[in-house]
C-alpha cells in the first residue's frame, strides 16, 4: 500500500510539473505571437498618423523581446494597449529575452528551431517596418526605388506601402 501511495505521488508530482511547463510553453508562444502582432500594429500606426510615440512602442516592444530592457511582470497578459492609454500597468523584472525564457521553460530543440523560423519571419517584417519607418522621416535605403528618392524630404505614401 505504501509503494502505491509513493508512485501515485510521483505520478501527480510529474503530471503537475508536465502541466506547469506546458502552461508556461504556450504563454511565452502566445507572447512571441503578441509582439509580432504589436509591432505591426505600431509600425502601421505611425505610418498613417505620424505620431512618433508609436514608433518608440515598436522600439519598446524590440527591446524587451530581445532582452535589453526590464522586461513587464506577466508580459502573456494585455500590456501594450493599456500602455498607450497610461503608461506601464505593471512592474517591470529584469530583463530577459523570449527565447532565452523558452529555453528555461524547457522547450525542445525542436520546438526551438521551429519558434526560430517564426522570429526569423517576423525579423524580416521587422526589416520591412524599419524601411516604412526610415520613409517617414526622410531616410532610404540605397538601392532601393520604391522608397524616398531623395533624403530629409519625408515619404508618407512609401511608409503606407
Amino acid at each position: 500500500l505504501m509503494t502505491t501511495v509513493m508512485l501515485t505521488a510521483r505520478a501527480m508530482d510529474a503530471f503537475q510539473t508536465g502541466t506547469e511547463t506546458q502552461l508556461a510553453t504556450i504563454q511565452l508562444a502566445m507572447e512571441l505571437r503578441q509582439s509580432s502582432d504589436d509591432l505591426t500594429r505600431f509600425v502601421r500606426t505611425y505610418a498613417v498618423t505620424g505620431n512618433s510615440s508609436y514608433w518608440d512602442y515598436f522600439l519598446n516592444v524590440l527591446s524587451i523581446r530581445n532582452g535589453e530592457t526590464p522586461l513587464p511582470i506577466e508580459p502573456y497578459r494585455i500590456y501594450w494597449d493599456l500602455y498607450v492609454l497610461a503608461g506601464p500597468p505593471r512592474d517591470f523584472g529584469p530583463p530577459h529575452s523570449l527565447e532565452d525564457r523558452m529555453r528555461s521553460a524547457g522547450f525542445t530543440e525542436k520546438e526551438l528551431g521551429l519558434v526560430q523560423a517564426a522570429k526569423d519571419k517576423s525579423d524580416e517584417l521587422i526589416d520591412l517596418e524599419t524601411v516604412a519607418s526610415n520613409a517617414m522621416v526622410g531616410l532610404y535605403r540605397p538601392g532601393d526605388p520604391t522608397l524616398v528618392p531623395q533624403r530629409d524630404v519625408s515619404n508618407l505614401t512609401a511608409a503606407q506601402k
